[in-house]
């Protein structure tokens, strides 16, 4: 009977860490930046889809379809992770992202899309030259990047409740992927914090210029 609850107890324990793992990874991919790029774009036109279908396709494409393709087809070729958990691989997803951005930026410049859309695109440009080179020296959690930066555009679309449970969200994804063990807290809180900074200065002061 003892032998019996021993192995029990110790199939059990071999059973939580797997659920977890399987968890933390179901989060790492319904929140990939590249996911949740389409999310964000959705939410900012959401009052008016229809009229807006158009632009949403075109963001979509751009700064999440085409993002997407991109990093599969190098996960293959390359033969590594689908996480591209060495840093040192990452640089060439970052620039194929960041062409991407511009393409759908200029688009939706010229289809007169609605100002905070446009503005978003050109923060996912800037956001992402400075992931690309931050990553020359250290890690940097993406999927927290990928959340709190565009926050700051609901928080210009829809005020401060819908940013801070953006910003919820961000440092739930941010303990995932600490104890999924693929950051620290260090890479999660630079993360949030520079890429809010930055995408402030691109919404609020830089976007007003160009677009």
């Amino acid at each position: 009977m003892r032998y019996n609850n021993y192995a029990a107890d110790c199939m059990l324990s071999e059973r939580i860490p797997s659920m977890q793992n399987k968890i933390h990874g179901f989060i790492a991919l319904i929140f990939a930046p590249q996911v949740t790029s389409m999310y964000v774009f959705a939410l900012l036109v959401a009052s008016d889809f229809m009229q807006r279908l158009p632009e949403l396709v075109v963001a979509s494409a751009f700064a999440s379809i085409i993002p997407i393709l991109s990093l599969l087809v190098y996960v293959k070729s390359a033969r590594i992770d689908l996480e591209v958990s060495d840093r040192t691989k990452r640089p060439l997803l970052f620039f194929a992202a960041i062409f991407s951005f511009l393409i759908g930026f200029l688009l939706l410049r010229a289809m007169h899309a609605p100002f905070i859309m446009t503005a978003l695109m050109l923060a996912y440009i800037i956001n992402t030259f400075a992931a690309a080179l931050i990553t020359r020296f250290d890690k940097i959690s993406v999927h927290v990047w990928g959340i709190s930066g565009p926050a700051v555009a609901l928080l210009y679309q829809y005020g401060y409740a819908v940013f801070s449970a953006a910003l919820l969200l961000a440092v739930v994804v941010g303990i995932s992927r600490i104890k999924a063990k693929a950051h620290n807290l260090r890479q999660v809180t630079s993360a949030l914090v520079v890429s809010v900074l930055l995408t402030v200065f691109v919404v609020y002061y830089l976007a007003p210029l160009l677009v």
